[in-house]
C-alpha cells in the first residue's frame, strides 16, 4: 500500500527542504515538486465549508458558503499557477478536478432552489434598477413578477458532519488516483496545516504520514525582515510584536497525538542529518538503498548558509537577544555555532 507523506510547517519553517529529501527516494514522487496543495484549508476551501455547512448551519448561511467555496475552487482549478502560485489545478493535480468538486457537492446533498432570502437581495446599483422595475410591474399588476435578487438561484446543504466527511475522503481519494497513487508515494505539500492536524483522522487513513517541520524562530524573523523583503511573510517586522505573535500562533496550536505525524526540526536535517535520516527510513518503512538521489535535491552543506543568520550580522544582535528571551522554549540547540560565507564582521 503506497503512502501520502504531507510536509507542512509554520510560514517560513522550511517545509520545502523536506519535500526535496524525499524526492530522493526512488519510491517517492512529489508529481509538482513543492506545488502547495491548499484546497482543504484555504479560505472558503474544504474546512471552511464543513465549518459552515455542520455548525449553525441556515439557508442563508449555506448558500454564501457554497458559492464562495464554488469560487474559490474554480479559480484554483482556472488561473495558471504563472499567475497565480497556489492555483493551476488543472495542470497540476487534475483536468477533473471542478468534475470531483461536482461529485462531492452532490455527495453532501447540495440542492439549488429558485427563492431569494435578504442576503441575496442586499442592495447596489443593479439590484436598484430590478427593485425599480419590480415596482413598476407590481402596479401593472403583472403577472409572474418576482422580488427580485442579485443571481439567480441559492444553493443549500445540510449534510450531518459524518456525511460531509464521507464525501470529503471520497474526493480525496480521486485526487490520489489521478497523481499516482498506485505506482508510487505521494508527497503533498503543505495538504494540511499544522493548526488542522486535529483533523486528520477524519480526513485521512493509514497511507497518510505527515512531518511538520519547526524552524529556529531567530532564523525566521531576520530573513523575513532583511533578506525576504520582495516577497515577506505576514510576521511584524516590529520584534516585540513578531514575539507576540509567534507565540499566539504557536499556542493557539490543537495538537494530534497521532503516531503518523512527526515533528522535525529543519536544523536537524542538515546539523544530523545522518541521524535524521536513519530515524526517517524507520518511520517510513524504506530501505536506506531506495535512497538513490541522495544530496541531489536537498545538500545539507548547501542549506547549512541558511541557518544560524541570526549570528551574520551585529546589527541583529538586539533583536536577535529579545527573540532568545521570549521565545525561549522555541529556539534550536545548535550543536556549534556557524556564520559561514556570508560572514558580516
Amino acid at each position: 500500500m503506497n503512502k501520502i507523506v504531507v510536509t507542512t510547517g509554520y510560514m517560513g519553517s522550511g517545509s520545502s527542504a523536506m519535500t526535496d529529501l524525499l524526492s530522493e527516494i526512488s519510491s517517492f514522487n512529489a508529481p509538482n515538486k513543492d506545488f502547495e496543495y491548499v484546497f482543504l484549508h484555504c479560505p472558503n476551501g474544504f474546512f471552511d465549508l464543513e465549518a459552515k455547512l455542520t455548525t449553525l448551519n441556515n439557508a442563508n448561511r449555506s448558500d454564501e458558503a457554497i458559492h464562495e467555496f464554488v469560487t474559490m475552487m474554480k479559480v484554483l482549478y482556472s488561473f495558471p499557477q504563472s499567475k497565480y502560485w497556489i492555483a493551476g489545478y488543472k495542470e497540476n493535480i487534475s483536468s477533473n478536478f471542478l468534475s470531483y468538486v461536482d461529485d462531492f457537492l452532490m455527495d453532501i446533498g447540495a440542492f439549488e432552489v429558485n427563492g431569494t432570502w435578504y442576503n441575496q437581495q442586499k442592495p447596489n446599483l443593479a439590484y436598484d434598477v430590478k427593485t425599480f422595475l419590480w415596482k413598476v410591474k407590481r402596479k401593472l399588476h403583472c403577472k409572474n413578477n418576482r422580488i427580485p435578487s442579485n443571481y439567480k438561484n441559492m444553493m443549500l446543504a445540510f449534510p450531518s458532519r459524518d456525511d460531509y466527511i464521507v464525501a470529503a475522503k471520497k474526493f480525496l481519494d480521486k485526487l490520489y488516483l489521478d497523481l499516482g497513487i498506485e505506482s508510487h508515494n505521494l508527497i503533498m505539500d503543505q495538504l494540511i496545516l499544522p493548526h488542522n492536524l486535529h483533523c486528520i483522522d477524519d480526513y485521512f487513513d493509514e497511507r497518510a504520514y505527515f512531518y511538520v517541520v519547526d524552524r529556529d524562530p531567530r532564523d525566521v524573523f531576520i530573513l523575513n525582515k532583511y533578506y525576504w523583503m520582495q516577497n515577506p511573510l505576514p510576521y511584524p517586522t516590529d520584534v516585540k510584536q513578531f514575539c507576540k505573535v509567534y507565540r499566539s500562533i504557536r499556542t493557539m496550536e490543537n495538537k494530534t497525538d497521532n503516531e503518523r505525524v512527526f515533528r522535525i526540526h529543519f536544523e536537524d536535517l542538515i546539523y544530523n542529518y545522518d541521524l535524521f535520516l536513519k530515524k526517517l527510513y524507520s518511520e517510513l518503512h524504506i530501505e536506506e538503498s531506495s535512497h538513490i538521489n541522495k544530496g541531489m535535491m536537498f545538500n545539507p552543506s548547501v542549506s547549512i548558509n541558511n541557518t544560524q543568520v541570526f549570528l551574520k550580522n551585529r546589527k541583529y544582535s538586539e533583536e536577535t537577544k529579545y527573540i532568545e528571551e521570549h521565545l525561549t522554549e522555541f529556539l534550536y540547540r545548535f550543536p556549534y555555532e556557524y556564520i559561514g560565507k556570508d560572514e558580516a564582521f
